[in-house]
């Protein structure tokens, strides 16, 4: 289905600028092919609509589309040559302000203008080009991924329902990233102040997450599945009184029992969060019930073992963590992390896929 409306919309879209090139605005050619856009569009579910350019290919509402045809090549050739490398179509556009994006499109000279229900825009994905200052390069990156972390999670409450289409793109800007040749290391954030500490560990975990799914050979759908529940494992915190979350001290056993619920509340909220993969409500759940399922929270199925993306997240989440300096202990090297690791190899983590992410992180560290 989505593929096929996919394939519509670039036809139609690459058709309605090239004929307000030879015609106009108002030509019935152009007037048919917005009504067809406008149509397909209608034919979606609620939710995104969104065309992004990344380098040469074409992505769909998340979905990468490597064969797009000779009318994906000229359509991304169009958007390319305007600077736009993301058009997302809102809920109620008109087929007069999708003609006009075609016009705005055909145009020589004028930049695009704006639309009511078309936003237009840029995808920054990390690494730097040839030439490039990698370290300026990065620091872009993370700070263009933690600033739209953060307004994700701003979003967050338990009376308000949080909308998934911020979060998947940025899991798919992860995904890209990777397949433009990105070394994972380099991609990590650094945690620069206590108050970033939330958006950068969720970063840090998804990107983790997901790198290690895709080493596994896992297909796009459960990477960014697995992604998008690394980047929202821990929204449960959120529901914790700051004064025991950020408290510098040692925790009492009360204040303990009260941080150890955190995975339910991130459940229960995620639950209701229409769209959202259910695996991400799955390893909120699950993130800190340990491979030998004696973490918790102790479920009522006790013979029920950690999924495997939760297993994923948990090896992802306790890297980081000690990676990670905190104001109550300095951070911990690569080599202290994994040893500390490798000794919970069979209790806290799966020992196979244990062993895959220490593969990654030194493969990684010797090309950094």
């Amino acid at each position: 289905m989505s593929d096929t409306i996919f394939r519509g919309l670039v036809w139609n879209m690459v058709v309605g600028i090239s004929q307000v090139r030879l015609y106009s605005i108002g030509h019935e050619s152009v007037v048919v092919a917005a009504e067809r856009v406008r149509a397909l569009l209608d034919d979606l579910p609620d939710g995104p609509r969104t065309i992004m350019v990344v380098k040469d290919d074409l992505v769909f509402n998340n979905t990468l589309f490597r064969e797009s045809g000779m009318h994906g090549v000229k359509l991304v050739r169009l958007l390319g040559a305007k600077g736009v490398s993301r058009v997302e179509f809102l809920q109620g556009v008109t087929t007069e302000e999708i003609r006009r994006l075609f016009a705005d499109v055909a145009a020589a000279k004028d930049p695009p203008g704006l639309y009511a229900h078309i936003r237009l825009g840029r995808v920054e994905l990390g690494t730097a080009a040839p030439g490039a200052d990698a370290d300026l390069a990065d620091a872009a990156f993370h700070a263009e991924q933690q600033a739209r972390v953060q307004a994700v999670y701003s979003q967050i409450s338990p009376f308000r329902d949080l909308p998934t289409t911020g979060i998947e793109e940025v899991v798919t800007t992860f995904l890209l990233t990777f397949r433009r040749g990105a070394n994972v290391l380099r991609m990590l954030s650094p945690v620069r102040t206590h108050s970033e500490h939330t958006y950068t560990h969720a970063i840090n975990v998804s990107i983790l997450a997901m790198a290690l799914a895709e080493s596994l050979g896992l297909k796009d759908e459960s990477v960014q599945a697995i992604g998008v529940g690394g980047l929202l494992h821990d929204v449960g915190k959120l529901m914790i009184p700051k004064e025991i979350l950020h408290k510098p001290g040692k925790l009492s056993d009360e204040e303990f029992g009260t941080i150890a619920k955190h995975p339910l509340y991130g459940a229960a909220y995620l639950a209701r969060v229409e769209g959202l993969t259910p695996l991400a409500v799955l390893v909120a759940l699950e993130h800190h019930r340990k491979f030998d399922t004696s973490g918790y929270p102790v479920l009522r199925d006790t013979g029920r073992r950690q999924h495997a993306a939760s297993q994923i997240v948990t090896i992802a989440d306790f890297y980081d963590a000690l990676r990670s300096h905190r104001p109550y202990r300095r951070s911990l090297s690569m080599s202290e992390v994994l040893g500390i690791m490798h000794k919970e190899s069979g209790t806290v983590f799966n020992p196979g896929l244990l062993a895959r992410f220490t593969q990654l992180m030194l493969k990684a560290a010797a090309e950094a």
